[in-house]
């Protein structure tokens, strides 16, 4: 049985959404945060590119796995 619960707080706001994610697993809690525009856009640099995947030096702290299946113009 996962014992790890999540809890996520965003507050939406005219420019920037902030999002918060709780995470605790027994006796180990973590806390991640992250802002983005409410628009949905997401700026970014492009530092290298293979395949289908690139690299963003401003994402590095971005949740694993969390813009696979994102579409990038």
């Amino acid at each position: 049985m996962d014992s790890t619960s999540w809890q996520f707080l965003i507050d939406v706001g005219g420019t920037f959404t902030d999002c918060i994610a709780h995470k605790h697993n027994g006796s180990r809690e973590s806390l991640r945060r992250h802002k983005l525009l409410s628009s949905a856009i997401t700026p970014g640099v492009i530092e290298s590119a293979k395949g289908r995947f690139i690299q963003d030096p401003r994402r590095q702290d971005d949740v694993d796995k969390f813009w696979n299946g994102a579409t990038f113009r």
